[in-house]
């Protein structure tokens, strides 16, 4: 118990915050891997001792290959009660985030491999500010925009390379504030972007599904360019199938069904002037 303190002092101070995310728990997995293996060596020793008292016709035990079938069946018990529904459920887990999430990741790389412009270019996000994957996957000259959208909080403040070091303790670079308020400094109109990334759901005739982006993209001439699969939550039915993976035939058995939305690239096009 005193191993793992760490982890039970953690937990009762998140848990009982409003808001939680996975990644509040990163500081403390070396610790609850700690804590499944004291789990599971105490249940091997009590698994030894059930074992013994059912099975072993030889009160002290003294008969060594009683003993040796004996640990090939804890041994069994341990590996296909533990090790291996938990080994599916990993594989199921890790397909699934790769499968089902990975778009944003796919988008970004594209993006990054196939955009070059001599140009500075405006690269502008909605509703999907939160899965930006950072500044490193974007193209020299391209700076990221956030666009009005249902959010309106605080929206992460870009970093100035023009004021670098210089910035004094306690200085101001843009209007913040304590109580996660829209700062409206930070949107720009979509007359600003040059390209805009949005989640595009199955929509059908339901005006409410629209993407905040997708909206205001109505107003000018928009191509999109490339797409990627990411799950839609809300028409995806059953939480099974949006943590693990199954194969269809067994989602279809048990009636939950995944659908996917699109995770779009969006272009400006150009005017080309054939006047002259």
């Amino acid at each position: 118990l005193y191993s793992i303190s760490p982890m039970i002092i953690w937990l009762l101070l998140v848990c009982p915050r409003p808001h939680k995310e996975e990644r509040f728990l990163f500081p403390i997995y070396p610790f609850v891997s700690l804590a499944c293996a004291y789990t599971l060596h105490e249940v091997t020793i009590a698994l030894h001792f059930v074992v013994y008292k059912l099975f072993s016709t030889d009160p002290k035990h003294k008969q060594e290959n009683q003993k040796m079938r004996l640990e090939k069946l804890i041994r069994a018990l341990v590996f296909f009660g533990f090790f291996f529904p938990a080994g599916i459920v990993s594989i199921s887990r890790s397909y699934a985030l790769h499968n089902y999430y990975t778009a944003p990741l796919s988008l970004y790389s594209f993006f990054y491999d196939t955009i070059h412009n001599d140009k500075p270019i405006a690269l502008c996000v909605a509703g999907e500010w939160y899965r930006f994957v950072g500044s490193y996957m974007l193209p020299n000259g391209t700076t990221l925009q956030y666009l009005p959208s249902s959010f309106k909080g605080q929206l992460p403040q870009p970093f100035l390379p023009s004021l670098g070091s210089a910035a004094k303790p306690g200085q101001f670079i843009q209007p913040f504030n304590d109580l996660n308020l829209e700062e409206p400094s930070r949107v720009v109109g979509i007359d600003s972007c040059d390209y805009v990334i949005e989640l595009v759901p199955p929509t059908g005739d339901d005006a409410l599904l629209v993407p905040d982006a997708v909206k205001l993209m109505r107003k000018h001439e928009w191509v999109e360019i490339t797409s990627y699969p990411f799950l839609d939550a809300e028409s995806t039915t059953g939480t099974l199938v949006r943590t693990l993976y199954l194969p269809s035939w067994l989602s279809n058995k048990i009636g939950m069904h995944v659908h996917f939305a699109k995770y779009a690239l969006f272009q400006r096009k150009v005017v080309f002037d054939t006047s002259s």
